[in-house]
């Protein structure tokens, strides 16, 4: 995306049916009451926002507010030794590639993947180790928000480019892995 302000990102993510609201500064916390529940698609309202904090950061909500949509969240923490980013590409070497759609690298440098689905899905953490799953009721901050860290968000696949893909059944497959297998108890017939 062209060098965008913050409020120039949140209109334009409003406009491609995404539903965007206040962060502070810096931050992932939201500058609204009830934060990812007050997200908007209406241009007033996102005017009015950042009229009123120019600075913030711009959260997108995820799930059916945003027309279903659902992110693959890859931390990369070298510190705690996660790379969401490797267990992806592992799983993909196994399962196949999953389509093509925008891609963001967040502050930490970790990456979101996100997709459009008709299924309502949960926010789930450690769905893979580094990868986390947003949903119904969560969010996302977006490019060109600052981290904490002071790393900007961008886009490495922008949206006005490759828009936000449909999931496919590679997308479904990796948002719903087998359960762990139970440990089985030995169990043996007494000899009577």
């Amino acid at each position: 995306m062209a060098e965008m302000t913050l409020m120039e990102s949140a209109l334009y993510y409003a406009k491609i049916g995404l539903a965007v609201f206040p962060i502070k500064p810096r931050s992932k916390q939201p500058f609204t009451e009830h934060g990812c529940k007050d997200a908007s698609k209406d241009p007033a309202q996102i005017a009015e926002w950042w009229d009123r904090w120019p600075d913030a950061n711009v959260g997108i909500a995820t799930g059916s507010i945003s027309g279903g949509l659902v992110v693959i969240d890859l931390d990369v923490d070298e510190d705690k030794g996660k790379d969401g980013y490797e267990v992806l590409r592992r799983w993909q070497q196994e399962h196949g590639t999953l389509p093509e759609t925008a891609l963001s690298i967040t502050g930490r440098g970790g990456y979101h993947y996100p997709y459009r689905d008709s299924a309502s899905w949960k926010n789930r953490a450690g769905l893979y180790e580094g990868v986390d799953v947003r949903g119904n009721g969560g969010y996302i901050v977006a490019p060109p928000s600052v981290h904490p860290n002071g790393r900007r968000y961008e886009w490495e696949q922008d949206p006005m480019v490759y828009g936000i893909t449909q999931a496919d059944s590679r997308v479904i497959s990796f948002l719903s892995p087998a359960p762990a297998p139970e440990k089985s108890q030995s169990f043996q017939l007494p000899e009577t």
